[in-house]
């Protein structure tokens, strides 16, 4: 093999060992929840870390939850009789999924630990995405524990107001949640 294939194989190797590092980092374990009540009866957080984690999801709900212009492309992503008409700040109105449930996940970070909570929307053939449109990931554990994990960036990133989408710009996202640059880990919305 000439030399110069040879390091480009070597790199290639290195390469893909650092990029799945990465990836294993940017995943953050989470618990799932339904309600206010099924948290509190986990007894994972206090019944105030639960009260406030709710409370936070139905913030980033109530301004970015994903937004139609028509029932007909809510339903499309979401699933028949899984969204709701809402009216904006300014009046207009627009269709967005039920709210489903939470997530909360603890992250330490600098020797300090921060609770960070978002909403998610079960949408079609069973899935579940967080408001910005990343999969949450279910396994089981060899313990038959059921976990949960989601882009560190789906629970820390500041939601911004959503914008509400066309019928021309879910085709050109490829699906709810899709983005037009790629994405490393090639999830999104859409079934």
């Amino acid at each position: 093999m000439k030399r110069s294939k040879k390091l480009t194989l070597t790199l290639m190797a290195a390469g893909s060992s650092i990029a799945l590092g990465a990836c294993g980092e940017k995943r953050q374990e989470t618990e799932k929840y339904t309600s206010l009540e099924e948290c509190k009866a986990a007894s994972v957080f206090t019944d105030e870390q639960c009260q406030a984690s709710y409370n936070s999801a139905l913030d980033v709900h109530e301004k970015s939850s994903p937004r139609y212009n028509n029932r007909a492309l809510c339903e499309q992503e979401f699933n028949i009789n899984r969204c709701e008409q809402r009216t904006n700040s300014n009046g207009s109105s627009f269709w967005s999924p039920f709210l489903a449930g939470y997530l909360v996940s603890n992250i330490i970070d600098n020797s300090r630990s921060y609770r960070y909570s978002s909403p998610y929307y079960n949408a079609r053939y069973g899935r579940s995405y967080t408001w910005n449109g990343d999969l949450i990931d279910t396994r089981r554990t060899s313990d038959g524990r059921i976990r949960h994990s989601v882009d560190k960036k789906a629970i820390t990133t500041k939601p911004k107001p959503a914008k509400t989408m066309t019928r021309t710009s879910v085709v050109s996202r490829g699906g709810f949640g899709s983005r037009s640059s790629s994405r490393s880990s090639g999830r999104g919305w859409g079934g």
